[in-house]
């Protein structure tokens, strides 16, 4: 169900079509698109050929055969005939309901003056003010102080393409980057380039329903440097903190398993866990370049990856920093700290200033024999030290670095990620974990998706239970509380 927290004109009719949720596609959709058929039928052509064939391609057959000529004739007929034949009555006026609705939900929701967004973690639709919204906004910018605005009232644009273009074209002339990895929609179109927006997303699985934000910046002068950047990187960085990385809540199941197998799980073992609080905006920009030189010059061979200098990967990585602004409520604004959520090389520059900070923390783990890892801004780790001793080596790694705020929990049973894991007398159980807050969401089966999704859904919620439940029981509680 959509969690509403402000008062508005909908109607009962407008929240059953809310429920369905994001996810829900409506049926035949391109009956009522402001696009002609012949427009909807040639895009949906050419995305379908376009597979095909770089299929045919890798198979050695040519798009000009005669046999792949026919085959694409039949799609685009298939196409033509699904698009124009004539609806059965019922879908046709369920079609035509679903669309007044949504049209009407669309006037209520702007006449009542209310927003609309998809939350961050449950993925319902959250109903709420614009004025709450704003205000929030307001105050996540004010108590970050990581935005400042330009009060030039100037679009920052155009001044951006150009600073991109000045270092990156003399760059690829010079081959100071490398041209295998590099893409040509990486560079800058200044006919096509956008300033990015900044948006909120609602976390109501939390206390006050804070908001986390996002900047969209596909458009953005920088985006394809940020691509690239973390293209060159990513990799190199996953392979070198590979041993404390949790990859999701079925890798962390098996890495406890793993601990429990090597005999250090003990009747005295307590768990700790704690998240980094706003990670990709609270981290320092000069910090976060200085923990990526020293990462780089520690791990990348010959001080160059894929042929390409550190001197030119800090170089880029400024760029992206530096150009770094965005427009929100007709105000343009540069972000001074941090890195924005949205650009593609945030988490990877987040994760190495992360792994600067969490190192001394490793290495007391590997003098314990204990665990360590870590989920982008969630870490989970074993003890057997007593709770006043983790709490003060806990104390230490807070009061390193005044820009990595914790929050802790320690215990015998604790949540991480998706998982409830329990120490039972040195016996480990693991559960599915389901924020108190989180809204359960599954695919209607109204949703005109194909039929295999449907069970796909169920099939995967299954599998997962499966793998996190150490007992039959909790997999038997999960697999009941599957909602359809």
């Amino acid at each position: 169900s959509p969690i509403v927290e402000v008062a508005s004109t909908l109607q009962p009719k407008h929240f059953s079509y809310l429920t369905n949720g994001p996810k829900y596609v409506p049926p035949c959709q391109s009956r009522f698109s402001n696009g002609t058929i012949d427009k909807i039928i040639l895009r949906e052509y050419n995305h379908i050929i376009q597979s095909f064939e770089k299929d045919l391609t890798k198979n050695c057959i040519s798009a000009s055969d005669q046999r792949a000529k026919d085959f694409f004739t039949d799609i685009e007929n298939l196409l033509r005939r699904l698009h124009t034949n004539i609806l059965p009555p019922k879908l046709l006026a369920r079609a035509q309901y679903e669309h007044r609705i949504m049209k009407s939900t669309r006037r209520q929701l702007k006449k009542s003056n209310v927003i609309i967004r998809i939350t961050d973690k449950s993925k319902v639709f959250h109903l709420g003010s614009v004025q709450d919204y704003h205000e929030e906004a307001l105050q996540y910018m004010q108590d970050t102080n990581a935005y400042r605005e330009i009060t030039s009232d100037i679009n920052p644009c155009h001044d951006h393409v150009q600073t991109v273009l000045a270092l990156i074209d003399p760059m690829l002339k010079k081959r100071e980057i490398n041209l295998e990895l590099w893409k040509q929609y990486m560079r800058p179109n200044p006919m096509t380039t956008e300033l990015a927006h900044l948006y909120f997303i609602p976390k109501p699985h939390k206390i006050g329903t804070p908001l986390r934000p996002i900047v969209s910046s596909i458009k953005a002068a920088a985006t394809g440097v940020s691509h690239f950047l973390d293209l060159l990187l990513r990799p190199m960085f996953n392979r070198v903190t590979k041993e404390t990385t949790f990859i999701n809540g079925i890798d962390f199941v098996r890495q406890m398993e793993s601990y429990r197998d090597s005999g250090r799980l003990l009747p005295t073992t307590l768990f700790v866990t704690f998240d980094v609080s706003n990670l990709y905006t609270m981290i320092p920009r000069d910090g976060a370049i200085f923990a990526l030189q020293k990462f780089l010059y520690k791990y990348a061979e010959n001080r160059r990856v894929h042929g390409i200098t550190i001197d030119t990967i800090t170089r880029l990585a400024r760029l992206v920093l530096d150009t770094n602004c965005f427009v929100y409520e007709k105000k343009y604004y540069q972000q001074i700290r941090g890195e924005a959520m949205g650009s593609p090389f945030t988490m990877t520059l987040a994760n190495i200033y992360m792994w600067e900070w969490e190192h001394p923390l490793i290495e007391h783990q590997k003098m314990h024999n204990e665990l360590y890892g870590r989920y982008i801004d969630d870490v989970f780790m074993t003890t057997n030290l007593s709770i006043d001793q983790i709490k003060a080596r806990l104390n230490v790694a807070h009061e390193q670095d005044e820009n990595i705020r914790i929050t802790c929990t320690i215990g015998l049973t604790v949540e991480f990620l998706d998982v409830l894991v329990d120490n039972n007398q040195g016996q480990l159980k693991t559960s599915v974990h389901h924020k108190p807050a989180a809204e359960p969401y599954i695919l209607p089966y109204l949703s005109d998706h194909p039929r295999h999704t449907h069970c796909s859904t169920v099939k995967s919620q299954l599998l997962r239970a499966a793998r996190l439940c150490s007992h039959v029981e909790d997999f038997d509680t999960t697999g009941n509380t599957l909602t359809t």
